[in-house]
């Protein structure tokens, strides 16, 4: 381990500044999963896709309903030691820019600046209509007050802020529409 990180410290002083791209492993020691196992196959159930997210208030219903009862997981992680290491990196001009395919913030909320977010970040959510932005943890508030039966399922985190648990969820699930314009939320992914 020593002789990789003196391999790495060398690397880092004779080829900056650098430019770092991080995925899933940059957060799972944050307690944020990943979807993909080691060969590429998905580990759970596929995320909800948007065309569906946009099509079908099933998918929708399945989608807050399992963010729902994720979120506060999701909500409570904190940076990992990579988190802060590429913060100070970047503060001491190691790095110019960090590029991440993570929906988490979790390298805003260590303090790197100019994130370039390739995914979006589930911490907000926009209106498809609109475009009002809300945070997520009001969105959070609402829907555990409008949907209190589903509160006491027993989940299991999972990727993308989502619970794993296959959660049945019927037309009395409430879907959350914009408090603007009473449009369309998504995750602001």
């Amino acid at each position: 381990m020593q002789q990789f990180a003196a391999q790495l410290v060398k690397f880092i002083q004779s080829n900056q500044p650098l430019c770092v791209l991080t995925g899933a492993g940059c957060s799972t020691s944050s307690g944020i999963f990943d979807y993909r196992d080691e060969d590429g196959n998905w580990k759970r159930q596929q995320p909800v896709l948007l065309r569906d997210f946009l099509n079908s208030a099933a998918a929708r219903r399945r989608y807050w309903a399992r963010s729902m009862l994720g979120w506060p997981h999701f909500h409570r992680a904190l940076p990992s030691a990579t988190h802060k290491v590429l913060a100070r990196l970047t503060h001491s001009g190691f790095v110019e820019s960090l590029i991440t395919q993570n929906v988490d913030d979790l390298h805003q909320l260590a303090g790197q600046r100019d994130t370039i977010t390739l995914h979006g970040s589930l911490r907000n959510v926009s209106c498809v209509d609109c475009g009002e932005i809300f945070e997520r943890q009001t969105i959070q508030e609402y829907l555990e007050s409008e949907n209190p039966r589903y509160m006491g399922e027993i989940v299991v985190p999972d990727a993308g802020g989502e619970s794993y648990l296959n959660v049945e969820v019927d037309e009395s699930f409430v879907i959350p529409a914009c408090f603007t314009c009473g449009g369309l939320l998504k995750p602001d992914v």
